[in-house]
């Protein structure tokens, strides 16, 4: 019996960390539990903050193994995502943005993944300019 080399089994971990795990939770958390929450695209923006906020939690409480600044990181791009997908009205665009996020921090950061300032910095930056892009496209269409 063969048992596969430390590259096979590197790049099967890169493959569901990077393409299956960003695909599976943002059907789940964003297309279910936030459409869900949010109801319709006509909800107020209360009502789809806290059904951001709420599916934000649930999708930081599935990061717990982590440490907490990886966790509070995971909540502000949840929150980033599920705008990013009421913005859009597609979940393609979360998908497609948590992918690229996880290949950034898979791939090039790899050895600095669990530094503070790396996670945590750089998920309050990409968050907040989901955050401010979604914003200003509300203000835009009304």
């Amino acid at each position: 019996r063969s048992t596969p080399s430390n590259s096979s089994a590197a790049s099967d971990v890169y493959k569901r960390q990077i393409l299956i795990l960003p695909i599976l939770e943002e059907w789940f958390f964003r297309g279910l539990a936030f459409s869900t929450l949010a109801l319709t695209n006509k909800s107020s923006l209360t009502v789809k903050l806290t059904a951001a906020t709420i599916s934000s939690l649930m999708f930081s409480s599935a990061h717990l193994h982590y440490d907490i600044h990886q966790v509070l990181a995971a909540f502000l791009l949840g929150i980033s995502l599920a705008l990013l997908l009421d913005y859009s009205g597609s979940i393609i665009l979360p998908i497609s943005s948590h992918i690229l996020i996880n290949a950034v921090l898979s791939h090039h950061l790899y050895e600095m993944y669990r530094e503070f300032l790396i996670t945590f910095c750089g998920g309050v930056l990409i968050s907040i300019s989901c955050i401010v892009t979604a914003f200003i496209s509300w203000r835009m269409t009304d």
